[in-house]
């Protein structure tokens, strides 16, 4: 019998487990800090494999605390940490190189050469963006750019690229579903294709690597979860925090609610908002009915 929904927080500093009962009280949690790698001042990074390693960790010790057994779980779902980028062979499934978090400044320069650019000026008239060093498309770029093997299994088709979701869903599925959700999406530079486009071109021409987009909030499964969680769960949704914490009051038009996570975020709900002090629009899909929720990072 179907008791338990397993969620998993996959934060900026830590990873939390969470077993909720079918009235969404919390019957136990697990917690556990990971590594912060910080090789320069301008520079923050994470290990992937640390990261999913402490995933399992994280969701064993919340079943065993309630004593639940895996048959007893209907499905799971992920909120994590936008924009960090990871970049792993699709054969060994092992990182080629330390995730780039999102708090990572490396690509400033990057950035401000952009926004200085004729496209830069449309690009924040049209859709109130400020290139920033958060977007996942220009960490992409850097390490196409500084580290060899990445540029060469990415231009190859043997590397994929994804956000923390991305990676958790495509590990705990062996592999078979490379997905992002539109809230992920959307703080990576560009929506339609997810890579900052400067010259009236994709900045990359390897569309092989992006992940398929899915909607945040769905009935329909992502995919199906395989051992070392010792049975096959249904992945539910996946989806960012601090969007997720905005929404939950938002989700009809001209409603608005805010988080104060990491990053103070505001929810317009179905109403598109961009406004000129805020420092970008998001988005995410597939609630109410299908429709587009819009989000305002409003403060840097």
């Amino acid at each position: 019998m179907k008791k338990y929904i397993m969620v998993i927080d996959e934060g900026t500093t830590g990873t939390r487990a969470l077993l909720f009962d079918k009235d969404f009280n919390i019957v136990s949690q697990s917690y556990e800090e990971f590594t912060q790698y910080t090789p320069s001042e301008d520079k923050v990074e994470h290990d992937a494999m640390e990261i999913y390693d402490k995933t399992i960790d994280m969701c064993k010790k919340a079943m065993a605390q309630a004593g639940a057994a895996p048959e007893e779980i209907s499905g799971i779902g992920i909120t994590n940490q936008r924009a960090t980028t990871v970049i792993w062979d699709k054969e060994t499934g092992v990182p080629l190189c330390k995730a780039i978090v999102w708090q990572d400044n490396r690509t400033a320069d990057r950035c401000a050469q952009i926004n200085d650019s004729e496209w830069g000026k449309k690009c924040k008239q049209a859709t109130g963006w400020t290139v920033a060093p958060v977007y996942s498309s220009l960490m992409v770029e850097w390490l196409m750019k500084n580290n060899e093997e990445v540029n060469r299994e990415l231009r190859d088709g043997s590397a994929l690229f994804g956000t923390i979701d991305t990676w958790l869903v495509w590990k705990l599925t062996g592999g078979k579903r490379h997905t992002i959700s539109y809230s992920n999406a959307s703080v990576n530079g560009a929506l339609n294709n997810l890579l900052v486009n400067t010259e009236e071109e994709p900045l990359l021409s390897a569309p092989e690597f992006l992940p398929e987009l899915c909607a945040d909030k769905r009935r329909n499964v992502v995919g199906i979860w395989t051992p070392p969680l010792c049975a096959e769960y249904n992945t539910l949704a996946h989806s960012t925090d601090s969007q997720k914490a905005a929404d939950q009051k938002a989700l009809q038009e001209r409603i608005y609610a805010n988080s104060l996570a990491a990053i103070k975020e505001a929810s317009f709900g179905t109403l598109l908002v961009c406004d000129p002090f805020a420092y970008k629009a998001l988005q995410e899909h597939g609630y109410p009915k299908g429709k587009m929720v819009y989000y305002l990072d409003v403060i840097r």
